[in-house]
Parts: C-alpha cells; structure tokens; sequence
C-alpha cells in the first residue's frame, strides 16, 4: 500500500510538475485547482504560492482536464504571477498534497506515545510522571483545514489529532526533499516546555504591570520591544532563504490565534476606524512586512533611503498597511520590499490603508501563558506557542484600562 508520501510523488509525475495545489492569501487554506470556478481564473484566485509566497494566477479554472498530448493546450493549474516556478514550490505542493490525501483517510492509525508531565506533590516539590498508550486505528469523525502545514481530524470518540507537516528542502541538487506528516494527539497536561513558556510570560508580564503603575505610557515600548524579534525575523528570512523562499507577511488574524476560525481572529469582524487619524514610524513602530523576493529586496535596500539613488523614504499607492488596535501593530499587505528598506534605514511614516479596533477580542478572550482561554467559558481555544506575543496580547488590555492609543496622528 502505498504512503501519502508516494501517492503524492505519482500524482506530481502524472501532471508534469504543474503546480495544482496552493493557499489562499488571507486564510492560508490549500486550495486544490479543480475546486475554482470559471470566475476565479487569473488573480481572482486570491491564492499565493505556498513555498515563495508569490502571487498566483488560476489557469483554465472552472475548466475538465483536457486530454491532449503534452506542450498543447494546458490543463487547469497555477501558475506565479511574478518570476518562476522553483523546485521548492514543487516540493512544497506535493507535500500539501501528502497531508490532503491523509486528510482524507476514513481511519487514522495513532502511534504508541510516552508522555512526560509535571506532578507538583503534596510537600511542594515537583516530579516528573509518565503516561503510555499503545498505538491504534482509530474512525475519523471530522476533518479541517487549517493552514498550509497543518489540518486537525476529529475522531469518532471525540479527541482531536492534529496533523502538522514539516519539509526540508535539501541544498544538493541530486537528493529530493523531504515531507514529514507528524501526528500530535491533543494532551489536557502542560509539557516542560508549556511550563517554560508560562514562566516566560509571566516574566514579561511582571514587567508590563511595573510599567503600568510608573506610566502606562511605556506599554508602547514594551509592544516594540516584544514585537521586534518577529520583525527581525520576518526582515532576515529573506536573506537566509534561497530566492522567492521568504516568510510571508503576518495578517491581523495571524498575530496571536492563527489556527483559531477566523470568525473570533478575523480583523473585519470588529469595527473599522477612520485611517487617516493614525500613522506609522518605520523608525520605531512595530510593523511587520514580510520581504520574500531576494531580487526586489536587493533593489530596495540598495536604493531607497537618504543619500541613495531614489531618495528618502516616500509612501506611494504601492504601500498597503493596516493597523491593528489597541496594540498598534501594523500589518503589510502591500510594498513589503521598499517598506522593510526604511524600517532599516530609520526613515519614512506611512498612513494605513485601514484600522481596526480589535479591543472586542479581549473581551472574548484571555491568556493565561499556557492558553489562550475563552472568558465566558473558561475553555481552553488554543496553545500559546510565543510568550512574546501572548504578553502582548495581555498588554492590549492594559492600554485600554489606561486608555494610551497608540499611532494616533500628531
């Protein structure tokens, strides 16, 4: 019986390396060619490619596989709007194919699992227990998509399994990359690392709360400084990547949830503000572009800035950022190249395009540094996988009881 691995390598063979498979732009779902219609052909796809980020037209939507000779009229596939297709964005797509055809499995064989845990006993101190299942085949109840690298699948008793993907694209031209379909069953315990990370964030909390009784003006400070390790990562990625291979730029609803239904983490579900009453310091402000193409970014830092061949740093139509409130982050929807160019040469405000006040998440929703937890119920929704960012989710509170509104034009 052959793996999702190889049923995968077939289907990529069978349709000569077209690329068939891609990701919405703003849910980050994979999306499969032949489910588009006729009027999603071109952009109106709304899709990007999964590997460069690259912006992708849907060819012959909506349209049955022709059966022709190769080099003749194409079948229904993706094509990058911008540049080229690399081996990457091959490899990227047979491994989203991998984990669909998993997905689709009617059953789903859980392997045998240890799990450490924390016991805290009855004189304080803390031992480590154990916990072991043999492994067994399970009925899938439900399944859904949730981003590019990972699904989750409900089983018929109603545990949830989450499905994550992790590939590696190997640096010799002669050995294929390779796709990992990992198994992470769901586990009510905190880990080691559940625990480190609360400890963490506690942490940083401690001194949000410190802050806050000097001058809450300071937050602002605390949300720069704990934003700016995912600045500096979004901005080196496309250094450290091959070209095209750079992280995408993080939407609204990607900031703390990014595995929650987009109907609590969504930015257009809470109210819209008028944009022209803020702008963003490049210089200072947590906004996070995402540069992915090395070619453009090149061209962006060698010429945008003070004393460079194209001058100071200058808004243009070209420029799409949306800020996020209470925390006043702002997020790049457009322009990611030159707009990453002044965040490092000090220089440039930007006006958003929209603003959005998402102070109504708070209401619904708190973290504890393990979770993020449903107030109403007090329901875990999902893990806090960054303390950074679970602070400064916490810190969006602080500044609306103390009322400091950040990006707020002079």
């Amino acid at each position: 019986m052959q793996t999702p691995q190889e049923k995968a390598a077939g289907w990529i063979e069978r349709n000569h390396t077209l690329m068939a498979w891609a990701v919405t732009s703003q849910e980050r779902k994979a999306t499969y060619i032949g489910s588009l219609q006729r009027e999603q052909t071109g952009l109106k796809c709304d899709c990007v490619c999964p590997a460069c980020g690259g912006r992708l037209q849907a060819i012959n939507a909506g349209k049955p596989i022709p059966k022709v000779p190769a080099g003749k009229t194409p079948r229904p596939h993706f094509r990058h709007d911008v540049g080229q297709q690399y081996e990457s964005c091959l490899i990227k797509m047979s491994q989203i194919v991998a984990l669909q055809l998993l997905l689709q499995e009617k059953a789903i064989y859980l392997p045998p699992q240890t799990v450490s845990f924390l016991v805290v006993g009855a004189s304080g101190q803390i031992y480590t227990g154990t916990s072991h299942c043999d492994g067994l085949t399970m009925d899938v109840a439900a399944r859904e998509w949730i981003d590019e690298h990972e699904a989750k699948i409900t089983l018929q008793d109603g545990r949830v399994v989450w499905l994550r993907l992790f590939g590696t694209v190997s640096s010799n031209p002669a050995q294929p990359g390779e796709a990992v379909i990992t198994h992470l069953p769901f586990s009510n315990k905190p880990s080691k690392a559940s625990l480190e990370r609360q400890a963490e964030f506690t942490n940083l909390m401690e001194l949000a709360q410190d802050v806050a009784a000097r001058d809450p003006r300071g937050l602002l400070d605390l949300v720069r400084l704990y934003t700016r390790p995912i600045q500096t990562e979004l901005l080196l990625s496309c250094a450290k990547s091959p070209p095209h291979g750079g992280k995408a730029d993080i939407a609204p609803h990607q900031l703390f949830m990014p595995r929650v239904p987009l109907v609590l983490t969504s930015h257009s579900h809470y109210p819209q503000l008028d944009e022209t009453q803020f702008e963003v310091d490049l210089a200072k402000d947590p906004i996070l572009p995402g540069p992915w193409y090395r070619e453009r970014y090149a061209k962006a830092l060698s010429e945008v800035g003070s004393g460079k061949k194209s001058g100071a740093w200058e808004q243009d139509r070209n420029h799409s950022v949306a800020a996020i409130l209470p925390w006043g982050i702002a997020c790049v929807f457009g322009g990611n190249h030159s707009i990453a160019a002044g965040i490092l040469a000090g220089e440039g405000v930007v006006t958003p395009c929209e603003a959005w006040d998402m102070s109504g998440l708070l209401a619904k929703v708190r973290c504890d540094g393990i979770h993020y937890v449903e107030i109403e119920t007090g329901k875990p929704i999902c893990k806090m996988h960054d303390p950074k960012m679970g602070a400064v989710f916490e810190i969006g509170r602080l500044l609306e009881q103390h009322q400091i509104k950040p990006l707020r034009r002079l």
